[in-house]
């Protein structure tokens, strides 16, 4: 992928803003545009670490910057990540971004540095859409929510579902005639997403005991079920729809 850059902090005048670059690329571009004051060059900074210098456009001088790396794969998208960190002011953080971009960098889209991350398995979908809502949290609920789902509560939830349910192969464990899913793992997917969900159905029998349960019918009204009749009920169901593909 290309390597690609973009303003990070909001487009408003403040006390720093900061450009970030990102790919296999970020070190060579940074190299570029960065001047640590130190004796070491960008290329033989370490991860996690930072040099205080001056950014520049071609030999002229634009600011005095700190430039902090990230080696991949320990950064935020999973790739090589250098960002430059520079007063607030809108001209100097987008004649950096220029720089940055006159030397080999492309500009990125909006969320692409997320979904960089998402690519390269450093966030799953769940927390790459809880990025959005931690920015966006407005009291103490919100943004407790919206960490819960950046650190993968989501994820993990249905990770142990999908566990308990499925087995290596995709198929129910429980009681799930291997000749049958094998005839049906030869046919279409959508017959064998049905007899998954079937056969998922029929295994409230094991998890729930013979009893009663209230429910809501469609007139509103509260009445019981037993799950045992229900359980023979999408039992009969089943055998029968599976018939129709028994040669």
């Amino acid at each position: 992928m290309s390597t690609i850059a973009a303003i990070s902090t909001p487009n408003a005048v403040g006390g720093i803003a900061v450009i970030r670059i990102s790919g296999e690329n970020a070190i060579a571009v940074a190299e570029k545009i960065f001047r640590p004051f130190g004796e070491k060059t960008v290329a033989e900074m370490q991860g996690y670490t930072c040099a205080y210098g001056i950014a520049h456009d071609g030999g002229e001088r634009i600011d005095d910057c700190i430039l902090t790396v990230f080696r991949a794969p320990h950064s935020y998208t999973g790739e090589d990540v250098c960002e430059v960190s520079c007063h607030g002011g809108l001209y100097v953080s987008k004649r950096i971004l220029r720089a940055a971009l006159n030397n080999g960098a492309v500009s990125a889209e909006a969320g692409e540095f997320t979904k960089r991350a998402f690519l390269n398995g450093k966030l799953d979908l769940t927390q790459a859409e809880a990025v959005m809502d931690v920015i966006s949290a407005r009291g103490k609920a919100e943004l407790r929510m919206a960490e819960q789902l950046r650190e993968g509560a989501t994820y993990k939830k249905v990770r142990r579902c999908s566990d308990r349910n499925c087995g290596v192969d995709g198929l129910p464990r429980r009681g799930y005639p291997r000749d049958r899913a094998d005839r049906h793992s030869r046919g279409s997917d959508g017959d064998t997403c049905r007899a998954r969900i079937a056969h998922s159905q029929l295994r409230q029998r094991t998890h729930y005991p013979r009893g009663s349960f209230d429910c809501h019918c469609r007139t509103s009204k509260r009445r019981k079920i037993d799950t045992f009749q229900l359980s023979e009920r999408l039992r009969a169901e089943h055998c029968h729809r599976h018939r129709r593909h028994d040669p």
